[in-house]
C-alpha cells in the first residue's frame, strides 16, 4: 500500500469557483481511495491563536502545499514562500475557467519559469493531485560565505520620500554591506535570485506600498512571497507599511508601521540588533570547510552595487581604468553591465587610498 500523503491547500477565498473546487477536494480525494489527503486553511482552529500561526504549523507538517495561484493573491504568496522556505514540494494549480491576470504574472516573474497544472473542477483536480507520489522540494542552496550580506532589501519601481528616508538611515544607520532588488535595474525577479537572495542575508527588509502607487500590487506581491520564504528560513524580517492601508489582517502582527517618517529610524534601531545577534550566532556555529581552489573561485555579482566593498578582491585593472586614473578621461559610457559601475567604485576606494598613503590623487572629473 502506498504511503499516505498529506498536503495544505493555499488559496484565495474571493474566487468562489475556487472556494468551490477546494471545498470538494478532500471528499474527492477519499471517495477514490487515494492515499493521499489535503488540509484547507479554513478548518484551521483560529480562536485564541494568532491568524497566521495555525496556517503555518499546518505547512511545516504538510508533505506538501497545493497552491493555487489563478489570481495572485498577497496570503497565497506569503504561504508558498514559507513552504519553499521550510523545503516543501508546491503543486501550482490555475483554475482554467478564470480569466488571468497575464501582465501582472509577467511583472512579478517568480513563477514563469515554474511549472503548474491547469484543472476544471474538483475531480479534474484530485485526479492529479491524488497520484502525486514525488515530494521532493525545491532545491535550496547552502549559504555562501563569500556571497553572505547582513541585509536584504527588497525596492519599489520609485523611491518617495518614505523609500529615501529608509535607504538613507540603512546606509547611515546600519553602516553595513546589503544586497538589493532594484526593478529599475532588474524588472524581473526571479525564483532564484529570491531564493539566492534570502539564504545569503541574515535579515530581510521589505517597504510595502500604498495602492496609489502604479506599481503598488506588483511590489507587494513580491515582498508577500519573499517575507514568506524569509520566515521560512527562519530570517529576521522587517516589514514597513505606512498607517493608511492595512496589509491584509492575518499579518498585521508581523508589520511595522509608521505615520511619521522619523518612526522608520526607530523600527531599523529594534531590527538591526536581532540581526546583528543573528549573524554572531550564524558565525559562531559554522566551521571551516575545506575546499579546493576552483570552489573557491569568486567571479563577482553581476551589480557591482551589491558587492562595492568586495571589490577590490578580484577588479582587474585595465588601460581603461588606468586612464580614468590619470585623469586623461573624463566621460565613461558603455551598455549596461559593460562595468562601469564597478569602474567608478574602484577607481574611487584607489584614489581614497592614495590620498591616505600619499597626496590627494584626483579622478579627473570622471562621469559614469
Amino acid at each position: 500500500m502506498a504511503q499516505q500523503l498529506t498536503g495544505f491547500a493555499a488559496y484565495p477565498s474571493n474566487i468562489i469557483e475556487v472556494t468551490q473546487t477546494m471545498s470538494q477536494l478532500k471528499g474527492k480525494l477519499l471517495d477514490r481511495n487515494f492515499p493521499v489527503s489535503v488540509n484547507l486553511w479554513e478548518t484551521n482552529d483560529i480562536v485564541g491563536y494568532c491568524l497566521v500561526d495555525p496556517i503555518k504549523e499546518e505547512i511545516s507538517e504538510s508533505d506538501f502545499i497545493i497552491a493555487d495561484i489563478t489570481r495572485l493573491n498577497f496570503n497565497v504568496l506569503y504561504e508558498i514562500g514559507y513552504a519553499l522556505g521550510k523545503r516543501k514540494r508546491i503543486l501550482l494549480v490555475k483554475n482554467k475557467a478564470i480569466r488571468k491576470n497575464v501582465d501582472l504574472e509577467r511583472e512579478l516573474g517568480l513563477f514563469d519559469t515554474i511549472g503548474y497544472k491547469d484543472y476544471q473542477n474538483a475531480s479534474d483536480l484530485a485526479g492529479f493531485v491524488g497520484n502525486i507520489s514525488n515530494v521532493r522540494p525545491f532545491t535550496i542552496p547552502d549559504k555562501k560565505k563569500n556571497d553572505a550580506v547582513p541585509f536584504y532589501i527588497v525596492w519599489p519601481n520609485e523611491r518617495t520620500e518614505a523609500e529615501v528616508r529608509l535607504s538613507s538611515r540603512v546606509k547611515k544607520q546600519l553602516r553595513a554591506s546589503f544586497r538589493q532588488f532594484d526593478p529599475t535595474e532588474s524588472p524581473r525577479l526571479s525564483l532564484s535570485e529570491a531564493v539566492n537572495s534570502v539564504s545569503n542575508a541574515n535579515g530581510v527588509i521589505l517597504p510595502l506600498i500604498s495602492s496609489n502607487r502604479r506599481d503598488a500590487e506588483v511590489h507587494n506581491l513580491r515582498c508577500a512571497f519573499i517575507a514568506g520564504l524569509a520566515d521560512g528560513m527562519d530570517k529576521e524580517t522587517l516589514i514597513l507599511q505606512s498607517g493608511g492601508e492595512p496589509v491584509p489582517l492575518d499579518y498585521r502582527d508581523a508589520v511595522a508601521f509608521y505615520g511619521r517618517l522619523e518612526d522608520i529610524d526607530d523600527h531599523l534601531a529594534n531590527f538591526a540588533p536581532r540581526v546583528w545577534e543573528r549573524s554572531l550566532r550564524v558565525a559562531q556555529a559554522e566551521f571551516p570547510e575545506l575546499k579546493s581552489p576552483i570552489q573557491k573561485l569568486n567571479l563577482g555579482h553581476s551589480a557591482a552595487e551589491n558587492e562595492h566593498d568586495q571589490l577590490s578582491n578580484y577588479y582587474i585593472e585595465t588601460e581603461q581604468f588606468d586612464s580614468v586614473i590619470r585623469g586623461e578621461v573624463q566621460v565613461v559610457t558603455g551598455r549596461k553591465g559593460s562595468g562601469k559601475t564597478a569602474l567608478f567604485y574602484q577607481g574611487r576606494i584607489q584614489t581614497v587610498s592614495e590620498y591616505l598613503e600619499e597626496e590627494p590623487v584626483r579622478l579627473g572629473g570622471c562621469m559614469v
